[in-house]
């Protein structure tokens, strides 16, 4: 699907009105988490960090569009003036909510940077033997980049939406 539409916005960019809007080209995430609490490589604990990951990029897209410094208006967001203008409004929105993660390559948006965001564990079976679980997440991220490395992270998808 989000192939499709890609491909359709791209073949129609000046469409007025557009029956759909791109709000993001690319939005990159990546999930931080304790790598003694928690096993990724268990399908169903990556299942849920993807879904996380899903969940944190729709949080955000409603943030950024609601921004009080966003430009984008109603009509921009109902195609009126193109599919690709909301994109063009918000990308510096996305962007001052990015973060360079020196564990994961730079990513392909601007500044090869992440949106970055902790996991929570909610499920006991998703926690390593001999460590809490429970409802625990990874510590907060440190506010100053170079501090100190995140215990683990993990990319997720970044389509654009």
């Amino acid at each position: 699907e989000a192939k499709a539409l890609k491909e359709y916005v791209a073949s129609r960019p000046a469409q007025q009105p557009a029956p759909f809007v791109v709000l993001c080209k690319h939005l990159p995430m990546a999930v931080r988490y304790e790598p003694d609490a928690l096993d990724p490589s268990q399908a169903a604990v990556a299942d849920r960090l993807r879904k996380q990951a899903k969940t944190r990029a729709i949080k955000l897209l409603r943030e950024v569009v609601l921004d009080v410094s966003s430009t984008v208006t109603t009509a921009m967001l109902r195609g009126k003036l193109g599919p690709l203008l909301p994109a063009e409004q918000l990308e510096p929105l996305f962007l001052a909510r990015m973060r360079p993660v020196p564990a994961l390559p730079p990513s392909p948006s601007p500044g090869g940077r992440y949106v970055l965001f902790p996991a929570i564990i909610r499920r006991a079976g998703d926690a390593l033997p001999g460590s809490t679980g429970g409802s625990a997440t990874c510590p907060p991220e440190d506010p100053d980049p170079e501090g100190q490395e995140p215990p683990q992270t993990q990319a997720g998808g970044g389509g654009g939406g």
